[in-house]
């Protein structure tokens, strides 16, 4: 999946949560969000520098798309009858690595991330049954890379990078109750865009981004 083609799909998935939610209802007053969020990473594929890799192997690094589990918090700031403003944070975390496809000899195959960032997110049509939203931010990335098979010189695991956060999406209003809480469900896209992780060789550019598709329950109150 290459990024034109997610920042299409995010813009017609907006667009049409824009258009159903004209259908307004009564909400409670609620202040805090909190989301328990489960999707895949996809990541673009990037390229190595001329030279960087073995004659046969492929400079091209491809990932397989990989497990993402995250948490995510929204305390409402401001809110008018068509736009409700958040602030709040995210934690997003591989549980399994991000593995790539083939990877060459003297490159790291896989490494696991962890992202903790905070954001501003506008929420629209906040009173209708479907309410799309955007949010920017951005934090920390963390990368732990496991080391090439084959290398010239040394390699250290860990890497510590900044990040900037783009995601869209929307929430539906509550859908059923737990100990009095009410549950909705979120479909969302997230983009953090990092520094990349130490592959072992150089890349054309510093900067990968890593593309979260996913979904799941919010709490509020």
């Amino acid at each position: 999946m290459n990024l034109r083609t997610i920042v299409l799909c995010c813009a017609a998935f907006f667009l049409a949560g824009t258009f159903v939610s004209g259908e307004t209802i009564e909400v409670q007053p609620e202040k805090n969000d909190i989301g328990v969020i489960a999707g895949v990473t996809a990541t673009p594929s990037r390229s190595l520098t001329p030279g960087s890799v073995f004659p046969g192997d492929d400079p091209n690094l491809t990932s397989k798309a990989s497990l993402a589990l995250g948490v995510d918090y929204d305390r409402r700031v401001v809110s008018t009858d068509w736009v409700t403003i958040y602030g709040g944070g995210d934690f997003l975390a591989s549980p399994f690595d991000v593995k790539l496809s083939q990877p060459p000899v003297n490159v790291s195959p896989q490494y696991a991330y962890l992202f903790i960032t905070g954001h501003v997110k506008a929420k629209f049509y906040p009173d209708s049954k479907l309410s799309p939203w955007l949010s920017v931010g951005g934090g920390y990335a963390n990368f732990k890379e496991k080391p090439p098979t084959a290398t010239l010189t040394p390699f250290t695991q860990g890497t510590g990078r900044a990040t900037i956060e783009l995601g869209a999406g929307f929430d539906t209003q509550p859908v059923a109750h737990f100990v009095g809480l009410p549950i909705a469900f979120r479909i969302e896209v997230r983009d953090f865009y990092s520094g990349v992780p130490n592959y072992g060789q150089d890349l054309v550019k510093s900067k990968q981004h890593n593309v979260i598709l996913g979904g799941g329950l919010t709490v509020r109150f």
